[in-house]
Order: structure tokens, then sequence, then C-alpha cells
């Protein structure tokens, strides 16, 4: 299997920002918690659209079961291995095999809700499925970009019935079906995505510049932004677009910069290419919190918020990676069925 480097260095950038959003700090990357998670899915397509023929000729039934492999197999490996330490705790707790929270995770991987950040995979299953069925429906009247379309109509439609208890299947589409039009948006900029990434001092003050302004909208629109695709939290939708999309331009373009730069290439492209294993460990098995704990313990309020957002990334990046590399060097791989990798630029 072949990667491209820039890409994982962007997945890289995304990882990070998501574990920061976690700790609740924001501190480290302030525009993180606009585009975290979406800057996924927009990669999702850049990636689908670097073999736009492959693509258009792969069949639903081949192009589904490749899927399942990678993200639905994973899903329930990972899912079965937390219930069993949510059991493991409950025993240590409350010395019984189950409590509400056992219940409750089981209820949660069996109809897909995920348990926490293990959401993100069934949703980007569904959304590439459906963005795969926009552009095999709809091939003559421009294809995958009706996913864009239905993507938009989905945020409307999440932002229209926010304040109410929608069933969790119809949740799971709508998010699908939004992270559906990002994939897509990612598929249609593929093209000019790749070009940037190759190393030219005119591409390089093409990034450098649309990454500072795209950072400068997004803080400026992030004022008025609190949105969460997981539980349908929109709010304004035309912010909601124009923070995403800058904040997804902004990572790409800090993608490219990063080339540059050969440790800072090096780390990124690492942390993404191992971003699975990162997205449903640093959470759930009570890193981030455990760092959280140690580092409030060890310093109390002394430090300031920044400083405190430095330090947990460290600690929780440096603990990961020893986990990417026992799980990777060790039988633990085939729980996310982790294929051979070649990179390239």
């Amino acid at each position: 299997m072949d990667r491209n480097r820039t890409i994982d260095v962007a997945k890289g950038i995304a990882i990070l920002m998501i574990i920061d959003v976690h700790l609740q700090s924001g501190a480290v990357f302030l525009v993180g918690e606009t585009f975290h998670v979406v800057t996924f899915f927009v990669i999702s397509g850049i990636i689908i659209g670097s073999d736009k023929k492959k693509y258009e000729k792969e069949t639903i039934y081949s192009f589904a079961v490749k899927k399942i492999k990678s993200l639905i197999y994973p899903y329930g490996t990972m899912s079965i291995l937390f219930i069993l330490f949510m059991v493991f705790i409950s025993l240590l707790k409350d010395n019984s095999l189950f409590s509400d929270r056992v219940s409750s995770a089981v209820i949660e991987a069996v109809t897909f809700q995920g348990v926490g950040t293990l959401w993100f995979l069934p949703v980007l299953f569904f959304a590439e499925l459906i963005a795969f069925a926009y552009s095999k429906i709809f091939r003559r009247f421009g294809g995958i970009q009706w996913a864009i379309c239905m993507g938009v109509i989905a945020v409307y439609i999440s932002w229209l019935f926010e304040k109410c208890e929608l069933p969790e299947g119809i949740m799971l589409m709508l998010s699908s079906s939004i992270a559906a039009g990002f994939i897509a948006i990612g598929y249609d900029i593929s093209p000019f995505f790749y070009k940037l990434s190759v190393k030219s001092r005119k591409h390089l003050f093409t990034v450098i510049v649309g990454s500072l302004s795209m950072f400068f909208i997004n803080k400026y629109f992030v004022r008025f932004y609190e949105a969460d695709i997981h539980i349908l939290k929109i709010g304004d939708p035309a912010i909601y677009f124009v923070c995403s999309m800058s904040g997804v331009v902004f990572a790409l373009a800090l993608s490219c910069i990063f080339s540059y730069v050969k440790w800072l290439d090096s780390l990124f492209s690492f942390l993404g290419k191992n971003s699975l294993i990162i997205m449903t460990t640093h959470k759930e098995y009570y890193i981030t919190y455990a760092v959280y704990l140690f580092l409030l313990k060890t310093f109390g309020g002394s430090c300031g918020q920044l400083l405190f957002g430095l330090l947990s990334l460290v600690l929780i990046v440096t603990i990961e990676l020893i986990l990417i590399l026992i799980i990777t060097k060790t039988p633990l791989k085939y729980l996310y069925k982790l294929p051979e990798i070649n990179i390239k630029r």
C-alpha cells in the first residue's frame, strides 16, 4: 500500500488538534476545535481523488468490502476491547462484571453510535459509501458533487432540529451525509492539493499566504461558532461552513509548509500514519485524563494554559508513541489489520 507523506502530515496535525480539544484546553491549537474532525473527512476525499479512474471503475460491492476491512473491522475489535476494559474497571470499582457504563458501551457499539471517539469510524464508513453511491447514481449529472449538495441540506436539517431528540439512526445518517459532503469537497480539490505538495518557492509562498489568510478568517468567525458533528450541534450553518473550510485549508497548508522542515515532516507524518491508533486510544483508555491529573497535581495552577497544553501534548504523544510501537510490532496490530505501507511524496 502506498501513502502520500504530505497527507499523513495533515492527518498528524489534525490528530494533535483532536487531543488538544479533548484536554478541554484548546490552548495550543487555537483554531483546532473548529475543524479537527472535518479535516479527516476532507483528507479521505483527497485520497480517493488521487486515483479517480480507479474510483470510477470500482463496484459498490468491492468498495464496501474494502471499507468494512479498513473501518468497520477496527471499529468492531476496538469496541470489544473497550467493553472488556470497562468490565475490568467495573470489577475493580464495584466488584461486579456489569455496570451501567458497560451496558451503555454495549448499546453504543451495537447501534454504531460508537464508544467515545469510535463514533468516527462508522460515520466515515457510511459517509464514504454515500459519496460513492452518488458518484455512481449521478455519474452523468455531476457525480460525487451531489454529495456536497446533500451535505449542505443535512447541515440545515441538523440546524433546524438541533434542539430536538432525533433517533440515533437518523443522527448517524445526517452526520454521515454531512461528512460525505466534505469527502466530496476533498475529492474535488485533490488535484490542486497534490500540485501544492511539491517543493518550490512559488508554492511555498502560496501556501504561507493561504494558511495565514485562513487562520485569521477562522479566528474572526470562531467567536460565533460552536459545533460538534457527532451530536449534530451545528450552530449557524453559514459560520459552520466558513470555520470548517478555513480551518481545513489552514491544516492542509501547514502540512505543505511542514514538508520543508525535516523533523516536523517526520514527526507529523508518523503521527498521521498511525492516527487511527491515536484516535482510538488517547481518550477511552484514560491516557488524556491521567496526564491531566498528573500535571494538575505536579504544577497545580502555577503554569499557564499554553504551557499546560504543551506539556500535556508532549506527555500524551510520548505515551502514544510507545503504544504505537507496541501495537505495530506485536500481534496487537491485527486489532486494526495494519497493512504493509510504502511512503511516497
